[in-house]
């Protein structure tokens, strides 16, 4: 309707047409009905190329998506990269439209079986999410910490399958630095690090350590209404506390440690000759384009002299529930039971 009312109104060579033509477009890729979304699309990208308006990398980026989802894979990849070329210019690389873009090529690498591209921007998107989420993070409650995880489950989980079932079991890393990530979200600590920032007794550094946690406060109430790290406040505002971040880390060896991200490479320096560092993972299983009922248990191992750690899989939830019904009794004897057998 939008879209009749622009052509009569503006006529067929205007953005506002070339708008409702690409945002329908982009509908009926969502809806399945791809032989009416080529054509509004392909519409759209002329006008858009035409006018050398912004909207040209939406278009680009909408045209990924609908040719991954009709399986024709070149075309996708040539259009999801020209759009991550313009992005990649005007953007942050830890602006949302760039994450979306990461993981979906490296959906379409995936299906190409061009597993080490793939690797790559799952990798990249994983830490721009983090990078994101750390910036907000440490500044919110419990029940908010909580939220912000649950939104990053399904994005961790393709992350850890693909890991899983594409990538060598003896080259976990990236597997594992992801598994440190969530943990790295998890045990920051606004109150830790303001404790021992107090305890330096240098007021000048106390000073400037509040003026920052009032920036990142007042950032991640931005970024909570939906403001980006573009928009001019939000950007205005994040530059501020990048720069005070900085002068505080050069001030504060205590305050530059804690905002470090630990990495595998940190652990296994810690570790012993006779020890290991082991992370328990679970996650549910995807080939990139359709989820399966699967929720698959992993270990990853990091030893002293290894090169990288490596993968072992456990068991899928199904295989332990079938074992704990075997068993007679309650749900915890069963699984004391159990630790103590044979079977």
């Amino acid at each position: 309707e939008a879209k009749s009312i622009r052509e009569k109104k503006f006529g067929i060579n205007n953005l506002a047409y070339a708008q409702s033509c690409n945002n329908l477009g982009a509908l009926y890729r969502n809806l399945g009905k791809y032989d009416k979304a080529e054509p509004l699309l392909l519409e759209a990208k002329k006008i858009y190329e035409k006018e050398e308006s912004e909207g040209l990398s939406i278009n680009f980026n909408n045209l990924g998506e609908l040719y991954y989802s009709m399986g024709r894979y070149k075309e996708a990849a040539s259009f999801f990269l020209q759009a991550r070329q313009v992005w990649q210019q005007g953007l942050g690389r830890d602006h949302p439209y760039l994450i979306s873009n990461a993981e979906e090529l490296a959906r379409v690498y995936r299906a190409m079986n061009q597993h080490a591209k793939a690797a790559a921007l799952y990798s990249e998107a994983a830490q721009s999410k983090y990078n994101r989420l750390k910036s907000v993070f440490q500044f919110t409650n419990e029940k908010e910490k909580q939220l912000y995880l649950e939104n990053i489950n399904g994005a961790t989980d393709e992350y850890q399958s693909f890991y899983y079932k594409n990538w060598s079991h003896n080259k976990a890393s990236p597997a594992y630095e992801l598994s440190l990530m969530n943990r790295n979200l998890i045990m920051s600590s606004v109150q830790q690090t303001r404790q021992n920032i107090y305890n330096s007794r240098d007021t000048s550094v106390t000073n400037m350590y509040n003026e920052w946690v009032g920036l990142k406060v007042q950032l991640a109430k931005m970024y909570s209404q939906g403001a980006e790290a573009k928009d001019g406040p939000a950007q205005s505002v994040g530059t501020k506390a990048d720069s005070l971040e900085k002068v505080i880390s050069r001030r504060s060896s205590v305050f530059k440690d804690l905002q470090r991200q630990i990495n595998w490479k940190d652990i296994q320096k810690r570790l012993a000759s006779n020890e290991c560092a082991i992370e328990f993972i679970e996650f549910r299983v995807t080939d990139g384009t359709q989820w399966n009922d699967s929720i698959m248990y992993v270990a990853l191992i990091l030893k002293k002299g290894a090169t990288e750690p490596f993968l072992v899989p456990l068991f899928e939830k199904g295989q332990l529930d079938r074992l704990i019904q075997e068993k007679s009794g309650d749900e915890a004897t069963t699984i004391n039971r159990l630790y103590v057998s044979s079977a």
